[in-house]
């Protein structure tokens, strides 16, 4: 499982994205683009961190993200299992954290969803595999969404 999960519904990233983080700058550049923070001209001064980019430790470290763009009823997605398959990939297979609501025209909420993971390091390719079944009670249907 991860070390550290950020999920949530309210990303500034309002485009589906998928991203593997393996170095610190690339590292702030896509948490000010979430939180909706100016990104610098130069590098990002990390004695400063005026916006708080949470820092992880890239000798031990790999970032996994999700943003799912701009959707309807969701608090984000959830890792549900890790699995090494075979030499070369690490599979991820995620949950999508929905509900239903109710109210005039159905009463959706409108969302930018999104998922952050830190795991340990690894050259492997990572598969991120979504649970696209959508009825209460069915087996999940693991559906490839981006190989990073």
């Amino acid at each position: 499982m991860p070390l550290v999960s950020f999920e949530g519904a309210r990303s500034k990233i309002v485009e589906r994205e998928h991203h593997k983080i393996t170095d610190s700058q690339s590292w702030a550049k896509l948490w000010l683009r979430h939180v909706g923070a100016e990104e610098p001209n130069e590098e990002y001064s990390w004695f400063w961190n005026s916006v708080g980019v949470p820092k992880i430790d890239f000798d031990q470290c790999v970032v996994i993200a999700m943003f799912a763009g701009k959707a309807w009823n969701s608090n984000g997605f959830s890792v549900q299992a890790v699995d090494e398959v075979g030499d070369d990939l690490l599979r991820l297979r995620i949950q999508r954290l929905t509900y239903q609501t109710m109210g005039p025209d159905g009463g959706g909420r409108r969302c930018e969803p999104f998922g952050i993971w830190v795991l340990p390091k690894t050259d492997r390719t990572v598969v991120l595999e979504v649970n696209t079944q959508g009825l209460i009670g069915e087996p999940p249907i693991w559906t490839e969404k981006a190989r990073l």
